[in-house]
């Protein structure tokens, strides 16, 4: 069986605030087995997720992982396993019904930073002070088992 090839992440969604500072992300194209095993996960519930991981690196712990950058890094792996980084949208405006499409190249993706020095994020209130951070995969399959996969959970979760 040949070596698999991996490409780096440079850009995630999240910016890699949730992380250690010097986080390292890279991605594997998918095979035929994860492909078929993605399939299977993805009738569980949050199983995709840990799959879409099954090809992915990390000098941290993937189960810190944002949901959000793992959607972003299975669309990746989709891409490149066709050797492609580009996206086609194609969008319909319901008023005039005129169709607007759109390419979109992965590799070339900026984030915008998030204007946050560090986490959690501390609102103050009048009579109270919130604290926010993001979920990570490892909460969020403990909120889903907790809570029979009801995602209205998932806020709550994030609010301290």
């Amino acid at each position: 069986m040949s070596e698999r090839v991996w490409y780096d992440i440079e850009s995630i969604p999240s910016g890699g605030i949730a992380y250690p500072e010097n986080w390292k992300i890279s991605i594997t194209p998918y095979s035929f087995g994860d492909v078929l095993n993605l399939t299977r996960a993805a009738e569980s519930g949050i199983g995709a997720l840990v799959k879409i991981l099954d090809g992915v690196k990390c000098n941290f712990n993937k189960d810190l992982l944002l949901p959000a950058d793992i959607i972003y890094l299975g669309i990746y792996r989709k891409l490149v396993s066709t050797k492609h980084t580009k996206i086609e949208f194609t969008v319909e405006c319901p008023a005039c019904a005129k169709t607007n499409k759109k390419v979109v190249d992965l590799s070339s993706l900026k984030f915008k930073e998030l204007e946050i020095p560090k986490l959690p994020i501390i609102a103050e209130l009048e009579n109270d002070v919130l604290e926010f951070e993001p979920i990570s995969l490892k909460k969020y399959e403990e909120v889903f088992k907790k809570h029979k996969n009801d995602p209205s959970w998932l806020l709550a979760y994030s609010v301290t």
